[in-house]
Formats: structure tokens, C-alpha cells, sequence
């Protein structure tokens, strides 16, 4: 698998098992993307507990799913969130994340979950201006801590329906390719790290940079 590409394949799975981060098929998929590395394409600051996560998808006729397994030094995260709709905000605390841009759309979609399944769905029409987080994005997410590792995992559901109401673009076929980036936001200020599957190189960190994204590779 080459270092910008990330493949989803296609699957029959049940859409409760696919949703489930501890189950066996998440668990032995060997090809997953790694993030390891900050936004400016260096590593992070070393400490007692390595950060960073591993990345994984598969996909069905409605919908596209992406499995995260990260590690953490100390969770941060805000409890008073509901974990029933779209939260803005959420990406001041812990989140792993995918910016999803299919071919042939104008914009792109970002998606974040946090380590307690609460989520956050946005069609970006464009970068930092034109943001709509009223969007009905029918996203599902599922999250589950492991503290004796300092592991958290989760998985997210992305229909294509909702996605096509606010792009147009056509739906998936193995071997279509779209645009994609996985990002993981963790820890607080001034500890706080910002890490990308394929770096963004701003001087500053920022994730919302499409011509950075990577491939997903839809196959049979």
C-alpha cells in the first residue's frame, strides 16, 4: 500500500458489527494507515506514553466506515457533550478525524469522533468561510477506552445518501478513488498535538488543507 493511498474494501458485514471498534475483523485488518506524524511532517515530542493512531475502512453500497485505534498519554475530553448530534467544538479535545472529499465534488466532508462517541459531521464548501454544520450528515460513531493500554478505539458510519444531498458526485465503485486525510487532535494546551496521516506543512497547524489529502481506494 503506498504511503498516500488508504484502501477500503468492500464488505457484507451487518451494519451493528461493522460499528463495533472491538470486533475481530477491525482487529486483523492488516493494512491500516498509520498517523504518527505532527502537521509539519515532524514527530512528536517524546514521552513516558507514545501518541498516534492506526487507520482502517471498509465500505457497503450505503455507507463508508473508518476504524480508529490511537494512543494517548491522559484522555482529554469534555464529558457534557451529548454523544446524539453533531457537536461544534468538538475538536478542542480529543478526536481522531477524516476529511473525505469525493470525486468530483466542489467541497469536502469532515467527520470527528471522540474517545466517548460523541461526533462531529461538516460539509466544507470552503476552507475556514463557508462551513455548514446544520448538515444532516445520518453519521453514526461508536468509541471505547482501553486504560490499561492508553487506547482508545472507535468506529464511524458515513452514508453516502447524506453526503450526495449536499455534492454531486457518483456513488463508489471498486476502483474509484477519492480524496481523503485522517487526523488525530489530542491533549491540551500547551501540550496539545495535531497529527495527519499525510501532513498539511503549514506553519501553523491547520488540517484543512485539500490538496494535502491522500487516496482512498475503494475495493472489491
Amino acid at each position: 500500500m503506498a504511503e498516500n493511498c488508504i484502501y477500503s474494501y468492500k464488505t457484507s458485514l451487518d451494519n451493528e458489527i461493522l460499528l463495533d471498534p472491538s470486533a475481530d475483523h477491525w482487529k486483523q485488518s492488516s493494512e491500516k494507515a498509520a498517523i504518527t506524524r505532527l502537521w509539519n511532517g515532524k514527530s512528536p515530542v517524546k514521552a513516558a506514553q507514545p501518541v498516534g493512531a492506526e487507520a482502517a475502512s471498509l465500505w457497503k453500497e450505503k455507507a463508508l466506515y473508518f476504524f480508529f485505534r490511537c494512543s494517548y498519554e491522559k484522555l482529554f475530553v469534555n464529558r457534557e457533550y451529548p454523544d446524539d448530534r453533531s457537536v461544534e467544538g468538538l475538536w478542542d479535545f480529543d478526536v481522531a478525524e477524516v476529511f473525505l472529499k469525493p470525486e468530483g465534488a466542489e467541497g469536502y466532508f469532515e467527520y470527528e469522533v471522540s474517545p466517548l462517541s460523541q461526533y462531529l459531521a461538516a460539509h466544507i464548501i470552503t476552507p475556514w468561510r463557508n462551513v455548514n454544520f446544520a448538515w444532516e450528515s445520518g453519521m453514526s460513531a461508536r468509541a471505547e477506552v482501553e486504560e490499561a493500554s492508553n487506547t482508545w478505539s472507535a468506529v464511524i458510519s458515513l452514508p453516502f445518501e447524506n453526503m450526495a444531498r449536499a455534492e454531486v458526485f457518483r456513488m463508489p465503485e471498486p476502483g474509484d478513488i477519492w480524496r481523503v486525510n485522517l487526523l488525530l487532535a489530542l491533549g491540551a494546551e500547551p501540550a496539545r498535538h495535531y497529527m495527519c496521516w499525510q501532513p498539511t506543512m503549514t506553519s501553523e497547524p491547520d488540517f484543512h488543507v485539500p490538496d494535502a489529502f491522500g487516496n482512498l481506494l475503494f475495493k472489491d
